[in-house]
């Protein structure tokens, strides 16, 4: 059988950072003067991602309904902040505003109002707290369908029903969420929204591959990508083309993969050309800004000279002056080099930033095009398993650093069942069960990447020369912490290494570069052992 290790990837990679967003659009703001403007500016920054001015713009008009007790108006405006502080992870404040609008809810809440509390609740509780509760919620928003004139708060609730169900409570039946999907969709055609359309038509895509029916996975896609195309969504086109590599790949048609996989780059790049496009102009702006704060400076600074008067006493008062406007000069003159620090502190963040995206998306290419020229090998298996999934560990590895704030540590767990994904169908295929039993904790990067690859080798080995004709095959793994110390476990119950000295080179290599010596017992199968307090 055919093994694509690559196209399991970006499926891993899809399901974990590309799923399709659940965030309904809020009703209009209440009316209340100055403290509606705050609202509707509020939603302008969280939209651009300005979310310290947005807490401003909210906190304000929080006041002004306060002052004139309008419970409706602070059901609205705590939603909306506990929604940012969710925007932000942070739990506690969330969890506090998201309380206080609770506080204001009555039976004279308006409908629409009463739905956006529910909708962002559901949200918060998906996150923070209660999985049941989520679900609970988004059954009342959709009971609240007819009443309420938002109905793309209606369609985001449906379709938060069905991914609950997806990574919740029926995770192994996706013949039951389907039909949440379905239904999600069908309300966002009724009601002629668009963009809801593509978001649920990303998640239905994801559903058929779940059930292997890859026509409907490339039709939902193909679906999603015309209302795109429509739209002039790069964004949107991006993510569908993306995704159309994975069922094309499974369906054995890599001209159409490869096409697809192409056409992703080209529009990702687009996206990032755009945002260096829209950085370099604000920081334009920011320049002129500055500029004509310098020559009104040196004006001013022209002016007072021009007015000083000879004799002592003014002798006195204008040096008094020149110092200072001398320490407001060299101070404005600081802030100003601040700014610009900030400002270049923040261009090479990006830059690093789309750095790190091509340098992934390198990665990914370089796997497409070994996988369809390792298909010309007369062992094509065999070199597959030996040379890709060593490529994509060290590509899971960097994926995981770019996303993630600390680039030097990463979530272990998460590291190694990635890889333990990425060999599933090699597994399967060979009938061979496996448990992973991997303590949640933070490793340094370099460490993870020498477990993530040693993790690598014993898996290959094991499926290559362990098992021979036996029925019972076993591979099993615990990482866990025990006196400070953690310890490393993997065992194979193949029958083929029992009883004989087994040496596996590269392993041993690479425990020496962390700086552990491994003890191997094959009295009972194939089992290695290392424990390490420098982890």
């Amino acid at each position: 059988m055919h093994i694509s290790p690559f196209f399991r990837c970006l499926t891993v990679a899809f399901l974990l950072g590309i799923s399709a967003p659940s965030v309904a659009v809020n009703p209009a703001p209440p009316q209340a003067g100055k403290a509606s403007k705050y609202v509707a500016q509020a939603r302008k920054l969280k939209e651009q991602e300005k979310l310290d001015k947005a807490l401003y713009c909210l906190r304000e008009a929080e006041k002004i309904y306060r002052a004139r007790g309008d419970r409706d108006s602070l059901v609205y405006v705590n939603t909306a902040l506990a929604e940012v502080f969710r925007s932000l992870t942070l739990s506690k404040e969330a969890l506090q505003y998201i309380g206080l609008a609770v506080g204001h809810v009555n039976t004279k809440t308006p409908k629409d109002i009463l739905a956006f509390y529910y909708n962002r609740r559901a949200a918060i509780e998906n996150m923070f707290g209660s999985k049941v509760k989520a679900l609970e919620l988004s059954q009342r928003v959709v009971r609240l369908e007819r009443q309420i004139n938002d109905k793309e708060i209606v369609v985001y609730s449906y379709n938060e029903i069905g991914a609950l169900k997806e990574f919740e409570f029926a995770k192994d039946r996706p013949e039951v969420y389907v039909e949440d999907y379905k239904a999600a969709l069908k309300k966002a055609e009724d009601y002629k929204l668009l963009v809801p359309q593509m978001d649920i038509l990303i998640n239905l895509g994801r559903t058929y591959d779940h059930l292997k029916q890859y026509d409907r996975e490339i039709s939902s896609y193909n679906r999603g990508l015309e209302i795109a195309q429509r739209l002039n969504s790069d964004y949107y086109q991006y993510q569908f083309e993306f995704n159309l590599v994975t069922p094309y790949n499974k369906k054995g048609d890599m001209q159409q993969a490869y096409n697809h996989l192409m056409q992703a780059f080209i529009k990702s790049n687009q996206l990032k050309d755009r945002v260096m496009a829209s950085k370099i102009s604000e920081s334009d702006k920011k320049y002129n800004v500055e500029k004509k704060e310098n020559e009104l400076r040196i004006k001013n600074i022209e002016i007072q000279n021009n007015n000083r008067h000879y004799g002592y006493s003014l002798v006195i008062l204008a040096l008094t002056s020149v110092a200072t406007i001398t320490l407001v000069y060299f101070y404005r003159k600081s802030r100003k080099t601040n700014k610009r620090l900030k400002r270049l502190s923040a261009e090479n963040e990006f830059l690093l930033g789309e750095a790190n995206h091509r340098i992934n998306n390198n990665l990914q290419l370089i796997i497409v095009l070994l996988s369809d020229e390792l298909k010309n090998l007369s062992d094509d298996q065999a070199a597959q398993i030996r040379i890709l999934p060593k490529i994509e560990s060290i590509a899971y590895l960097h994926r995981h650093l770019y996303r993630s704030t600390d680039k030097r540590h990463i979530a272990l767990s998460s590291y190694l069942d990635e890889i333990n994904v990425n060999f599933s169908e090699l597994f399967n295929s060979h009938q061979v069960k496996v448990s992973f039993e991997i303590e949640e904790r933070w490793v340094d990067t370099d460490k993870a990447m020498y477990l993530g690859l040693i993790l690598t080798e014993l898996l290959i080995n094991s499926l290559k020369y362990a098992f021979g004709e036996q029925t019972d095959r076993t591979i099993q793994l615990r990482c866990y912490t025990e006196d400070r110390t953690f310890h490393f476990s993997y065992f194979d119950n193949g029958q083929k290494s029992k009883g004989t000295e087994v040496k596996p080179k590269l392993v041993l290599k690479l425990c020496r570069q962390i700086q552990v010596t491994p003890n191997i017992d094959t009295s009972d199968g194939f089992r290695l052992d290392f424990n390490t307090d420098k982890i």
